[in-house]
């Protein structure tokens, strides 16, 4: 695949155009493992938040495949934003807890260890809830706690609310 990418370099070629299933090179690569084209892409500046069919990231791709040294390099790439939802509402932390792929969660993890902020925030709405408090307030900027969900993608919060 190595040698496609500088191939398309060399013509000039657009590195995030995607195909009929939505996929680009990257996502290609991170799934099947190559450590070399995904290095290769990423030193070219390719979009890692472009999205498949599906909703799924290069990152996501990786997980699913239990490619853990490609989600070290793609987290590594993306800094703090790593928070994205695929079609079936999951990020790539889910996808890693459900599949049971521990090594890829702890590598998750520790890039971003408040995975879990949206259920400890749930269990405090759902607290405030019980206990009769307010549980949209609004913060100093006017936006209400369910906006601020909203705009979080914390899809959980957002329902209750």
């Amino acid at each position: 695949m190595l040698k496609l990418i500088e191939q398309l370099i060399e013509q000039g070629a657009d590195l995030n155009e995607q195909n009929e299933r939505g996929e680009t090179l990257l996502m290609q690569a991170a799934e099947k493992g190559d450590m070399g084209a995904v290095q290769k892409l990423l030193s070219f500046g390719v979009n890692l938040f472009l999205t498949d069919q599906k909703g799924q990231t290069a990152l996501m791709k990786a997980v699913l495949s239990r490619q853990s040294n490609i989600c070290a390099l793609l987290l590594k790439s993306m800094g703090t934003k790593i928070y994205h939802w695929d079609k079936n509402n999951e990020r790539a932390i889910d996808m890693a807890r459900r599949l049971g792929f521990e090594a890829i969660e702890k590598v998750l993890e520790s890039v971003q260890p408040d995975f879990d902020k949206e259920k400890i925030l749930f269990e405090k709405v759902q607290k405030n809830f019980e206990e009769g408090k307010d549980i949209n307030p609004k913060n100093g900027a006017g936006q209400s706690f369910l906006e601020h969900m909203i705009c979080e993608k914390y899809n959980k919060i957002a329902g209750f609310l």
